[in-house]
């Protein structure tokens, strides 16, 4: 074999090689490539979870309300319905508005603040979203009914309001494949005390098609193997 056919079949082989790999990288199939960044994406704020229980953020008065207090987001999970009347509140107002049921009950030593704070009285109240903004609400329906019961040489008074939140805001974005769940927390804060009931988002699979980047990718690959293909057969002519 003469240098030059010998130059000529190393330069097929390697031009064999590069088909083939690239062959292989266009039939690996549809998935997602690891390391390929995703696009953002903007979803509503679903919540997993109808009902959440109270928690103490930070304050002078950590048993302000008592932990039997909950919030429950109406028209979410019929397993776990709120009142006759906040579903149909929520029914009726459509995906435009939240409303969220807060139950509050205070068994405090000073029984003027515990019949105060049950029903909202000086007490501000919003959504914080993850981002830090507020959402204050656009009504309130304090109830009408006071519980109250002795425990003890204390009383506990309950009453159930209910919220009514705009959804514009309620919307969060998120990257990637399984991007950790937002949150959204119901805020109470009043008397040097800061309480809250928290829910997370439910987060849908993002769709493959909206990964411009690997739709990019392919469409490179099968360039790729064109201009291979041009190539080896002007090499292999050579040869006949």
């Amino acid at each position: 074999m003469t240098d030059k056919q010998r130059d000529g079949a190393c330069c097929l082989a390697v031009l064999c090689g590069l088909w083939l790999a690239l062959s292989g990288c266009q039939t690996t199939g549809s998935g997602i490539a690891p390391g390929v960044e995703h696009t953002a994406r903007v979803i509503p704020f679903l919540p997993t979870a109808a009902k959440s229980a109270i928690h103490l953020d930070q304050g002078r008065y950590p048993d302000l309300f008592a932990p039997t207090s909950n919030a429950c987001w109406a028209g979410i999970d019929p397993d776990v319905p709120a009142s006759a009347q906040a579903e149909s509140m929520a029914g009726a107002m459509g995906k435009g508005y939240a409303i969220i049921e807060c139950r509050l009950e205070s068994a405090f030593s000073d029984m003027d603040k515990a019949y105060e704070v049950v029903g909202l009285r000086g007490i501000d109240i919003y959504l914080l979203t993850e981002k830090g903004v507020k959402i204050r609400p656009t009504k309130i329906v304090p109830g009408q009914a006071l519980d109250e019961q002795p425990v003890g040489a204390l009383r506990l008074f309950g009453r159930t309001n209910l919220l009514v939140f705009p959804t514009d805001g309620l919307r969060s974005t998120v990257t990637g494949v399984t991007p950790p769940p937002p949150e959204l927390r119901l805020v109470l804060s009043g008397y040097d005390s800061s309480f809250y009931f928290s829910w997370i988002t439910y987060v849908p699979p993002p769709a493959p098609e909206r990964y411009p980047q690997l739709k990019s990718g392919l469409r490179n690959t099968r360039r790729n193997l064109q201009t291979a293909s041009v190539r080896l057969k002007r090499i292999s002519h050579r040869f006949d």
